[in-house]
């Protein structure tokens, strides 16, 4: 009797109707081998190219299985002669003395997988910067200078209320957050932004991104069409096409991002904006630009979310009143964080709903996480009531004015030949754009491995024409430490023109 073929030793299917991913049907085939005795201790198995061939797979997906099966104790190799069934098969999987079908042939085991929305955002978040374990150097953006934080204030806001009264705050749970904190947050933006708004329209979340995430759950259904500013975040590129919506980028000129014109985005029901500071770019959103968006949404029926990153800080004359504040029909969802005015750890954000989503927004939260907690809340309340937020805030915008001006001034005396950085108005870095051709990711990692972390501007382009530069951080670091920054960036620079990081 002729040897049996390893399809036939593995009962081996091909994938016609067969759902579970190919390597683990390969190692499935092999165990099961092994258990019923068709592969016996010591019996060598083929090479892997043998085996692809004979069950009409690709050489990496068998590579892939013996990898596995030798970490699980099935098989074992020897340099130079092969891989082998183990002679002690894993006990908790042996089969001696079994009988019937159903101890002698595995049950098949269905394919574990994840929802497509936890794939796609798991997809889109491998591609953002990591920051875990990312030590704060320079030009690391998005760090507060959290040396210039009134820490001894911030310590007497958090014990002296829970001192007072710490059973009634211990059983505080509305899901809109804090009262009081609301109150402050919604006195704080009427003042300081022209936010249209009063405590129960505020609810407190735990960043802009969870804001976000709330907006989105609130306007949008599978298959809803959203702008979205290019470039632009990626983060929220990831988040709304995680919900199932169509993003449509839109150019962002020198008076912010443009309106829709393309017949593609006829059926765009919601836009995120960012009218005070588009990031990375930097661009205020001109007044016209503004009232023309308005007008859209009215015309379309549609909602505006606005994002007012680092609005706080302006360097240059009064912020513009936020697009919330000038809206009169009640389309438009307001969002803002604390993370970036105070320290990243706070945790703390707000999203400010129209009057008519209340109830729904109210609702929404409580079912998604129920509320954040109330210990900070509390604290921020207290921070806000007493003034030394606002006294912080204008604090942070002298001190990162002038650590800007010294970024500025650094780059233009060391690299003004080399690299184009233009003026910016406010916000918590700046762009330095590259020379034509140069490939600012292969720049990224270059300068990584000389001790500088900056982050590359071309990624956040989705359709329209790309720049190449650099995002450079300045406001954790003092006037002295940026300049030999600079100059650390300059040596680099400098060893890299005879051979350039071009784009391929």
């Amino acid at each position: 009797m002729e040897p049996l073929s390893w399809p036939d030793r593995l009962r081996w299917q091909q994938g016609d109707g067969v759902s579970s991913p190919l390597i683990l049907r390969l190692c499935d085939a092999l165990r099961a081998a092994i258990w019923r005795g068709d592969l016996q201790p010591a019996d060598r198995l083929p090479s892997t190219r043998t085996l692809a061939v004979a069950l009409g797979i690709g050489r990496n997906s068998v590579m892939a299985a013996y990898e596995h099966l030798l970490a699980e104790g099935y098989l074992y190799a020897r340099h130079g002669s092969g891989t082998f069934v183990s002679t002690d098969v894993p006990d908790e999987f042996h089969r001696v003395g079994t009988s019937g079908p159903d101890e002698t042939t595995p049950a098949p085991r269905p394919a574990l997988r994840v929802s497509r929305m936890a794939d796609g955002m798991s997809r889109f978040a491998a591609t953002l910067p990591s920051r875990h374990g990312q030590t704060i150097v320079p030009f690391r953006a998005g760090i507060p200078a959290v040396d210039h934080f009134p820490w001894p204030i911030w310590t007497r806001c958090l014990t002296r209320r829970w001192r007072a009264a710490p059973q009634s705050l211990a059983c505080s749970e509305d899901s809109a957050g804090f009262l009081p904190l609301r109150e402050e947050i919604a006195a704080f933006l009427r003042q300081g932004r022209g936010v249209r708004c009063h405590a129960d329209q505020v609810i407190v979340v735990s960043g802009a991104q969870q804001a976000l995430d709330l907006a989105a759950r609130l306007l949008l259904d599978v298959g809803d069409q959203v702008a979205i500013e290019d470039p632009g975040y990626p983060g929220i590129d990831g988040l709304l096409r995680a919900t199932g919506a169509e993003v449509i980028p839109l150019p962002v000129d020198a008076e912010g991002v443009c309106l829709p014109e393309s017949p593609v985005a006829d059926g765009c029901r919601v836009a995120l904006l960012t009218p005070s500071h588009n990031y990375p770019l930097g661009v205020t959103m001109s007044l016209s630009r503004r009232l023309a968006w308005l007008g859209w949404a009215r015309q379309r029926g549609a909602w505006i979310i606005e994002d007012d990153y680092d609005s706080d800080f302006r360097f240059q004359g009064r912020p513009l009143t936020a697009l919330q504040g000038l809206d009169v029909d009640g389309r438009i969802l307001y969002v803002g964080t604390f993370t970036r005015a105070l320290f990243p750890g706070l945790r703390l954000g707000y999203l400010v709903v129209p009057e008519r989503l209340i109830d729904t927004a109210r609702a929404v939260r409580r079912l998604s996480d129920g509320g954040g907690s109330v210990v900070a809340q509390v604290a921020l309340a207290d921070f806000m009531r007493d003034g030394h937020f606002t006294a912080h805030l204008r604090a942070m915008r002298r001190l990162y004015a002038e650590r800007c001006q010294a970024l500025e001034q650094a780059l233009a005396s060391h690299l003004g030949g080399l690299l184009r950085v233009p003026t910016v108005e406010g916000g918590v870095h700046l762009n330095a754009f590259l020379p034509p051709g140069w490939d600012d990711r292969e720049m990224v990692r270059v300068l990584a491995k000389n001790g500088i972390t900056t982050v590359a501007l071309s990624p956040y382009y989705k359709s329209t024409k790309v720049e190449s530069g650099i995002i450079l951080g300045f406001t954790c670091w003092s006037e002295a430490q940026l300049n030999g920054a600079v100059c650390h960036l300059e040596r680099v620079c400098n060893s890299l023109l005879s051979a350039p990081p071009m784009v391929r």
